[in-house]
């Protein structure tokens, strides 16, 4: 009760504050007293417009703790920030850091220095709940997925890339609808045409100098999932590792710039991302065209690929979707099928290169195959590359969600393919541990 009070005269201490900033700027010169300066005034209404953001947070807080106590919920641990109201300081920090590519490192750091596992802290006057709580992570992502739908800042960065029909920007029964549209094309018999891989794997190894210069990996392994994902749904490959095509170096460089260019707005702020971005617009455009093109060629003559027992693109087709329904989907399967891979397999030979005893084990069971390429059964028999995998992909993974009511929520987790996602709740949730 006593939090609940304190904040609550706060907030209502900020009203003549407000009042006072208000009258000596707008209303004191047209009754007569000193002539306020263009200057003056700009200050009176952004300290009022301040000093209203500090009444709200101060109210919701207040309503927060009356909730809490109600749902005999515990208290969630504060950062410690120096700008408590707009967490300027925790911006420039995670921009820094960003810039530095440490992001990952720094959303770590902090649960370290604030000794906890789940926290709350601002970014620009929002109010962000974060954890590494397992159980908290089973709600979000399982027991109450429905109630953390994509909105906010995450559905404003990804729609102007990937579409309002795409899978990563749909909710409730769009998103079952994109998800029954997709999930044919990945059973088993499709995913299983083991040559796609062998055929791009091998030109991947070809790039790779044999005089032991030092190269980017990272480089090599995008470039390969990339190819990997075109061939697999086009038809198709973009050949990034050998002779690429002036149109698909312009698609590479449109999706990777438009990507940079809307994840960049969304860690900044709301505000930017609702602004004009033509670059972004026009790098879609032609994305969209170069896709385009090869869903009109599967239309018109299927035979061309009359070799491969199954394309991706084809099978789309059959369902009768529109154009734009299709081109969006397979925006999606591009981000997954090339970033999220190529970041897995990165992250695992990052680890492997550091553990020279499982690396030697793993070979082991890779020789033992022999000269033959594995079949699909023989790749779901090895435990141990099986083990190694999902090890680092999920060494850590942490969430965060705007507090309030409506607000949004971040899931980054380390060194995992996925580092970050945003995502709304829908309504008052109770996290499962850590309080809130």
């Amino acid at each position: 009760m006593d939090g609940e009070i304190q904040y609550y005269a706060l907030s209502a201490l900020c009203y003549p504050l407000m009042y006072w900033a208000v009258h000596g700027t707008l209303v004191t010169p047209w009754v007569g007293a000193e002539e306020a300066s263009l200057a003056s005034t700009v200050r009176g209404l952004l300290l009022s417009t301040l000093l209203l953001v500090v009444s709200w947070n101060y109210a919701g807080w207040a309503q927060y703790e009356a909730r809490r106590r109600q749902l005999n919920c515990g208290p969630i641990k504060r950062a410690p920030l120096r700008d408590p109201v707009l967490g300027i300081d925790f911006l420039l920090e995670s921009l820094a850091s960003l810039r530095k590519h440490h992001i990952l490192d720094f959303y770590t750091e902090t649960f370290k220095r604030y000794r906890a596992t789940t926290y709350t802290t601002k970014v620009l006057g929002r109010t962000v709940l974060m954890t590494d709580e397992p159980e908290n992570l089973k709600a979000i992502l399982s027991k109450k997925f429905e109630d953390f739908p994509i909105g906010g800042i995450r559905l404003d960065a990804v729609v102007p890339v990937l579409g309002k029909a795409s899978i990563f920007s749909s909710n409730g029964e769009d998103w079952h609808k994109a998800r029954s549209f997709l999930r044919p094309s990945f059973v088993r018999n499709q995913v299983a045409d083991l040559p796609i891989f062998d055929r791009h794997i091998q030109n991947m190894l070809a790039r790779i100098p044999a005089d032991g210069e030092t190269f980017d990996m990272k480089n090599l392994l995008q470039a390969m999932t990339m190819d990997v994902s075109t061939d697999f749904m086009l038809g198709y490959s973009t050949n990034l590792l050998k002779t690429v095509s002036p149109e698909a170096q312009q698609f590479l460089d449109d999706f990777d710039s438009s990507s940079v260019e809307c994840a960049t707005r969304a860690r900044l702020g709301p505000i930017l991302l609702k602004l004009p971005h033509p670059k972004v617009d026009a790098a879609a455009k032609r994305m969209r065209e170069y896709l385009g093109f090869y869903l009109r060629k599967a239309v018109a003559d299927k035979t061309d690929l009359k070799d491969r027992e199954y394309v991706f693109l084809n099978a789309l087709l059959d369902s009768g979707a529109s154009e734009g329904y299709i081109v969006d989907q397979i925006l999606s399967v591009i981000v997954a099928g090339r970033d999220t891979t190529s970041a897995a397999m990165a992250s695992c030979l990052w680890f492997l290169a550091r553990d020279p005893a499982v690396w030697a084990n793993l070979r082991r069971e890779v020789k033992a195959l022999g000269a033959e390429n594995p079949s699909w059964e023989d790749l779901k028999n090895m435990k141990l590359l099986n083990q190694v995998v999902k090890e680092s992909e999920y060494s850590i993974f942490f969430f965060s969600v705007e507090a309030e009511s409506g607000g949004e929520l971040l899931f980054p987790r380390l060194p995992a393919p996925l580092p970050q996602a945003l995502r709304n709740k829908t309504e008052r949730i109770v996290h499962p541990r850590d309080g809130g």
